[in-house]
């Protein structure tokens, strides 16, 4: 029986002894981890604000691009109106020259008149 009950004491410390070592184990493996998932978590985070900054860069771009395309409309109609007064203003001249050339027949003033009001 005392053989017996030895060996039944023996083999239970065997086995909270592996039990022991097993525990330790799994509590690295757990602090591990954690230290893990707190690496992962920063890196999360930096990943996050350099999103953000990133994104606000983007928006920051894209409100410029708008203002750049604005002032070019701005430039487009500003060419455009210039290009009509250019135009208004050679017919003008045309017509001066021409009524400097034909004075004689009396046709300046109808023309001029006709000019002034387009």
């Amino acid at each position: 029986q005392r053989a017996h009950d030895a060996m039944m004491i023996d083999e239970l410390q065997q086995l909270l002894e592996d039990a022991q070592a097993r525990s330790e184990r799994h509590s690295l493996q757990c602090r591990a981890l954690r230290s893990e998932v707190g690496v992962l978590e920063q890196q999360a985070v930096e990943a996050s604000a350099s999103s953000a900054s990133t994104a606000g860069h983007h928006l920051a771009s894209r409100a410029r691009v708008a203002e750049l395309e604005r002032l070019l409309a701005d430039s487009q109609a500003t060419t455009a109106s210039f290009a009509r007064q250019q135009g208004v203003l050679r017919a003008k001249l045309l017509e001066q020259e021409q009524c400097q050339e034909s004075q004689i027949f009396g046709d300046c003033a109808s023309s001029r008149q006709a000019l002034l009001m387009a």
